[in-house]
């Protein structure tokens, strides 16, 4: 037999083997670059489709506000142009009142006129009744005394026609 033993040799295993073939190192790195790259563009993608949903998330919250500012302003609108017939109505009332109280005045002092005429036209009537009357009195106390005195003068007359 010859003095040649047999002996096993352990290779340690690696996970990777890294080739020492420059063409091979140089495609890694390419294919690795390429990865990475890759990687930044979708890195970017996903950052620009973020904003974009941001955006678009912001313009949708404009959007709402404006819808909510235009209903609160029509609410206002609303709001004011009640008041304002309110007010209107208010001020057409008072204006009706202040009619109707210048009414009663005026036939107040309409009916207060009329009943202070009736009383002078009474007052007149009166006097001129009372004069009428103080007229004939006279009148007929004249007639008595002319009366009495014709008499006087006819008893005179016959005394005298007696004598």
């Amino acid at each position: 037999m010859s003095d040649i033993t047999e002996q096993t040799v352990v290779v340690p295993k690696e996970e990777e083997v890294v080739p020492a073939i420059p063409e091979v190192a140089v495609e890694e790195t390419a294919i690795a670059a390429a990865v990475e790259d890759e990687q930044k563009k979708q890195e970017q993608e996903d950052k620009e489709a973020q904003e974009k949903e941001q955006e678009e998330a912001a313009k949708k919250a404009a959007e709402e506000e404006e819808e909510a500012r235009v209903a609160a302003e029509k609410v206002a609108a609303e709001k004011a142009a009640e008041e304002e017939a309110a007010k209107k109505a208010a001020e057409e009332e008072a204006a009706k009142k202040a009619a109707e109280e210048e009414a009663a005045k005026k036939a107040a002092e309409e009916d207060s006129a009329k009943k202070a005429a009736e009383e002078e036209a009474a007052k007149k009537a009166a006097e001129e009744e009372a004069a009428k009357k103080a007229a004939e009195e006279e009148a007929a106390r004249k007639a008595a005394e002319e009366e009495a005195a014709k008499k006087a003068a006819e008893e005179e007359a016959a005394k005298k026609a007696a004598e």
